[in-house]
């Protein structure tokens, strides 16, 4: 899980098969923890597929896959789920009140509310919508931190 100031559980899923040793990613985010979760796992089964399906006689012979080059990042032991997701999402029964928790988080930490923008050109039909959360950054960059092998085990 990917934690962040907003309590809004984020996963990041990694899929890797000797079959063929690509590793494909995936992200999810729900305030409903298994549901984030389950996202993750599943965008990444589709990356996975879209490669094999694209790909398949590109592979290089001599690929390792990262676990080989390092065994630590096989052998991490991971924190129970329950301890790992304490404190993260919300059950809410209809939309507007989850949406609403929601823009709430955001404002209270940036100080400004998001800025929803319809987009719609026919929203009988299907409805887009641009939202942006002024103030709002991921302090990491594009690289998520995980946890070190060598760090765990020390």
């Amino acid at each position: 899980m990917i934690r962040n100031d907003l309590s809004i559980p984020v996963f990041v899923a990694f899929i890797w098969s000797p079959l063929y040793p690509l590793v494909a990613a995936g992200s999810g985010a729900h305030m409903d923890v298994t549901v984030a979760m389950s996202r993750a796992i599943t965008e990444a089964a589709q990356t996975r597929l879209t490669r094999i399906a694209t790909t398949r006689d590109n592979l290089p012979s001599d690929y390792q896959p990262p676990h080989l080059l390092d065994p630590a990042l096989s052998a991490v032991t991971g924190l129970p789920f329950s301890e790992v997701t304490e404190g993260y999402g919300a059950f809410h029964d209809d939309l507007d009140t989850e949406l609403q928790e929601v823009a709430g988080r955001v404002e209270r930490l940036t100080g400004m509310p998001p800025i929803v923008a319809d987009m719609s050109t026919e929203p009988d039909v299907f409805s887009v919508v641009r939202v942006v959360c002024p103030g709002l950054d991921y302090k990491y960059g594009n690289s998520i931190p995980r946890l070190i092998p060598s760090e765990v085990s020390a």
